[in-house]
């Protein structure tokens, strides 16, 4: 509900569970649980999350779509893979700067 009045408050418009959600990268599981519980019905992100614990980013070993599977009282679709090497080449960058 705070994700609903956020986008009210800053758009000024009603949110509408029609929303899509574009992410650079795979929403962890607190993520997702959060965009499940907005009813947000899809998400679509660049790189996954075994892209980025093979480049070193700490992630939790559950998939955005094993939350989804789990939850069955929601629906949510996931498109990944887009953009996936601008994606990378950004978190990249990321961790070379953090280092």
């Amino acid at each position: 509900m705070l994700c609903r009045g956020i986008v009210q408050y800053v758009t000024g418009t009603f949110f509408s569970e029609r929303a899509i959600l574009y992410t650079t990268a795979e929403p962890c599981p607190m993520c997702q649980g959060a965009i499940l519980w907005t009813g947000i019905e899809m998400v679509v992100f660049g790189t996954s999350i075994r892209s980025l614990q093979k480049m070193g980013w700490r992630q939790i070993d559950i998939f955005a779509e094993e939350v989804v599977r789990r939850s069955p009282a929601w629906r949510c679709t996931l498109v990944g893979g887009v953009l996936e090497r601008e994606c990378d080449a950004l978190f990249g960058l990321a961790i070379s700067r953090r280092n």
